[in-house]
């Protein structure tokens, strides 16, 4: 049977060598002078590309497809201004090697090289003198002989590492293996996988010790996990430390333990010392083992040497902590303060706003075209969201919040997946849309003094000496009941009907009571000794402590610290000093620089700050581990060994800028 296809039509031309290009209607009749030849290059009849060009719509770019700024660096002499470039005179490098003998200069490719600044430089006297003198070339100098050192220290462990594991004696060369391990070590520590060293192979042995395949390179990284491990145990002896533990199911079955000590220099130093991967969620009994294994055992750390844990408050982990006091028995237990804060933003109870926000936030979730028409529309990027942190969402109703009136043309204008009609119906729903507006101003009032304390309090800094501010801060917050975004949404959707209004309000500060009741409940009782040891803790402050005027029986309060107890007598004999040398010390002053200039005057009250600035407010370290394992070892990694993650996390950690 004979069918007949409809064909759409394209060509209305009654000459079949050529048809009229299908463009939009509203561009028809503006290029119906333009034709496009059927018969390909030999047709007599071309295309008017830059005409055709010039009348089609252009699309829109994306931020990243801007231009980038070049910059230039032009010879010496013309950067100056001089207008020609200095000639060099024809001395020989080797020369100029002998006559400074101590500046690391050589001789490569027939030119005069700096070892310690890696570049080359010029021979001309006058010039070479004004490279020694600069400040550049000195601290290059000092790198240079800590790089040597270093190779050095290498060079001894892998002599020690072989005496163990590779009796029989290695085949290459010192220098080639430190070279080996340096190049590894990189790549750990940029969390690149090992395998992408094959590519980078031949742009490492140009000037350096040849390589080996990535699978040979990747059997150093025992040695280099070791390495990293003895130097953690060299940094904490003869420090007192405090550990921050955590777990975690959202990246993997994991376990990491943190430590954190001050140096000599008086510098807060966290380090990453076990990161373990699991098969299955840790029992209390379970995280116990791990750490006295990795303190007592492995760290040989002391029972009066650890005088602090921070860990988030799951049950494990109460657990836990009861166990590891036999061990250590002066240890102060402090549950973390930011997920408390986190999970006050939780017991909001707002119901339509919660049904809101997950189908919103599930609009952008796998769709850039959505964020991009939402961009258009706002001028304003989509907020990025994690389901894990209450913070995360909050974020997103502030957003929501400032860009309200926006929302119901965005959803209805735009081709969104069919849960968008969830927004549509709550929004067309008066009674909704009134409750809606209602929770999100009342949440957006009410959590942002929790978010701000949430943040300030996830630092890796003096945080002891501030913590129980933050806390007295959201109570005064809490007490104040100051809600302008709240007041202003109820006088709109009242008109400033005094009755009606009161109502909305009403409404608004009932969605808030279980998170209230909550934070009481949290701060006022189960966290209430660790804010109380938080308090005293501001004693510790120079610039705070002139203000408080503590007398000997607010000294006797520090026994909320444990590891304090036999010091208290101390530090009432030395008070006096402390409080003079304290007087009138600005708010604003490095107050860790200070202690480290006033040590020697204070040699019992700096011991006891030590000890005090060990104890953190939140685990918040131990989440930023997590974080970097997430963004350095994804799916296509999965098959990397524990050995390689934790030598790759560690290098990454402990060696932050």
């Amino acid at each position: 049977m004979d069918t007949e296809t409809e064909i759409p039509d394209v060509c209305n031309s009654p000459e079949p060598s050529s048809c009229e290009v299908d463009v939009p209607n509203l561009m028809r009749e503006e290029i119906t002078d333009i034709s496009l030849s059927s018969s390909g290059p030999s047709s007599s009849e071309t295309v008017d590309v830059p005409n055709l060009l010039s009348r089609l719509k252009c699309p829109a770019s994306s931020d990243l497809s801007r231009k980038r700024k070049l910059k230039s660096n032009p010879p010496k002499g013309l950067r100056s201004g001089k207008g020609s470039v200095a000639v060099e005179p024809s001395i020989p490098p080797s020369t100029r090697v002998k006559e400074f003998p101590n500046e690391h200069l050589s001789v490569v490719s027939r030119k005069l090289f700096c070892q310690a600044c890696r570049e080359p430089v010029s021979v001309k006297k006058s010039v070479l003198q004004q490279h020694i003198r600069s400040a550049k070339h000195g601290s290059s100098k000092k790198l240079l002989v800590s790089r040597k050192a270093q190779d050095k220290t290498i060079a001894d462990m892998l002599r020690k590492y072989d005496k163990n594991k590779h009796p029989i004696g290695e085949g290459l060369s010192d220098e080639v293996r430190v070279f080996r391990i340096k190049v590894v070590k990189s790549f750990l520590k940029a969390g690149l996988p090992l395998a992408k060293v094959d590519c980078f192979r031949e742009v490492f042995e140009e000037s350096a010790f040849r390589l080996s395949h990535s699978s040979n390179l990747s059997q150093l990284i025992p040695f280099i996990r070791e390495q990293e491990f003895a130097s953690i145990t060299e940094d904490i002896k003869g420090n007192n430390i405090g550990v921050i533990f955590d777990g975690t199911t959202h990246v993997c079955e994991a376990m990491v333990i943190v430590l954190r000590f001050i140096d000599a220099d008086w510098q807060i130093q966290q380090r990453v010392v076990r990161l373990m991967l699991l098969a299955k969620s840790l029992t209390g009994e379970e995280v116990a083992r791990q750490l006295i294994m990795c303190l007592s055992n492995e760290l040989s750390v002391s029972s009066n040497q650890l005088v602090a844990a921070m860990r988030d408050r799951a049950s494990v982990n109460n657990v836990a902590i009861q166990t590891l006091k036999i061990v250590y028995p002066c240890l102060l237990d402090v549950g973390c303060f930011s997920h408390t804060l986190d999970h006050v933003g939780e017991k909001i109870n707002a119901n339509v706003l919660d049904e809101f926000i997950k189908v919103w936030v599930g609009l952008f979730t796998r769709s850039p075209k959505a964020k991009l028409a939402w961009r258009e529309a706002t001028g304003l990027p989509v907020p990025a969201y994690s389901s894990t942190r209450w913070w995360s969402k909050w974020e997103v109703m502030k957003h929501m919040l400032v860009t309200f009136a926006d929302v119901l043309p965005f959803v209805e204008n735009n081709d969104l997946p069919p849960s968008s009609k969830k927004i549509v119906d709550i929004l067309n729903d008066p009674p909704k849309n009134r409750k809606l507006q209602m929770e999100l101003a009342i949440t957006v009032d009410f959590g942002e003094p929790f978010v701000k304390a949430t943040y300030r309090l996830e630092g890796d800094g003096s945080l002891a000496f501030s913590a129980y501010e933050e806390i007295v801060k959201l109570q005064a917050t809490i007490s104040a009941q100051n809600f302008p975004n709240a007041t202003a949404v109820a006088n709109k959707l009242s008109s400033n009907r005094p009755t009606q209004k009161q109502q909305l309000i009403n409404y608004a500060t009932e969605c808030i009571q279980p998170a209230i009741v909550y934070f009481k409940q949290k701060f006022e009782g189960d966290l209430k000794p660790i804010v109380t040891a938080f308090k005293y803790a501001r004693y510790f402050d120079p610039a705070k402590v002139s203000e408080l005027c503590p007398s000997s029986a607010d000294i006797d309060q520090l026994k909320a610290f444990p590891f304090l107890n036999n010091k208290l007598e101390d530090l009432n004999v030395e008070l006096p000093i402390y409080m003079a040398k304290a007087d009138g010390v600005s708010p604003t002053i490095d107050k860790l620089e200070w202690w480290k200039k006033h040590s020697n005057e204070l040699p019992h009250w700096s011991a006891a700050c030590k000890l005090v600035l060990l104890v953190q407010p939140s685990s918040a370290a131990a989440e930023r581990v997590f974080s970097l394992l997430s963004n350095s070892f994804g799916e296509q990694q999965t098959s990397s060994l524990e050995e390689t993650i934790e030598a790759s996390i560690m290098l990454q950690y402990n060696y932050r800028k």
